[in-house]
């Protein structure tokens, strides 16, 4: 894993990232960035994104839209190549969860032998929300992945560099057909896109990881 980028406010998630500075050491996660440039204070009314205005959007999802996208192209300039894992602050590890330094590397090992992956959901929002996966198991030495052609939930994204730069530059096709309005929030617009087959997701069952809004924590959007 070239990175880990954790979108997190540390002076105001102080609950998150004490919760997810713990899971990380217990992990034995060290390579990791906390990112939250964009948040609640400093979201005008009239605030846009390359000549791209916001509507049908609050503040926090503009927040988390902006800090996703920002990340990208801080990969995508100061990379190559390589392989990313984004993380939102209310990313759960629940009791027997797998989620370590040790099986992040067994993973990205094997990623090579996922066919024409974009995307690696390693959260539990796809299960949770549309049910047990329809499509055949795919069963790489210890891990299991699915195809749904979905995605619900983007609390822990495994990205490569190249699906990346992919995604910017189809992020501009998708609001350049929506007349330059950005009205759908960052997990819709990644979920369009695989629904669309301009990228492609393979969720990993089990899960490392979990969304812990509005179950340990308060949702910070809607």
């Amino acid at each position: 894993m070239n990175n880990i980028f954790i979108i997190c406010n540390k002076n105001v998630e102080i609950e998150r990232f004490v919760n997810m500075d713990k899971q990380l050491k217990k992990a034995k996660i060290e390579n990791v960035e906390y990112y939250c440039k964009n948040w609640f204070s400093n979201i005008s009314d009239d605030i846009t994104y390359e000549d791209n205005k916001f509507t049908n959007l609050n503040k926090g999802e503009i927040c988390i839209l902006l800090n996703h996208l920002e990340i990208f192209t801080k990969i995508k300039e100061k990379y190559n190549s390589g392989n990313f894992l984004i993380l939102e602050s209310d990313a759960y590890v629940f009791p027997g969860m797998k989620f370590s330094t040790k099986r992040l590397e067994e993973l990205i090992n094997i990623s090579n032998k996922i066919e024409e992956w974009d995307i690696i959901s390693i959260g539990g929002s796809c299960v949770d929300i549309l049910g047990q996966p329809k499509t055949q198991k795919i069963v790489i030495d210890n891990f299991s992945f699915y195809n749904e052609k979905r995605l619900i939930g983007i609390e822990g994204l495994i990205w490569n560099y190249k699906s990346i730069c992919k995604f910017l530059d189809l992020l501009k096709d998708y609001n350049i057909k929506r007349n330059n309005i950005i009205c759908d929030p960052i997990d819709v617009i990644i979920d369009n896109l695989i629904r669309e087959n301009f990228l492609n997701c393979y969720w990993l069952v089990p899960c490392m990881l979990k969304q812990g809004s509005n179950c340990i924590w308060k949702s910070w959007l809607r």
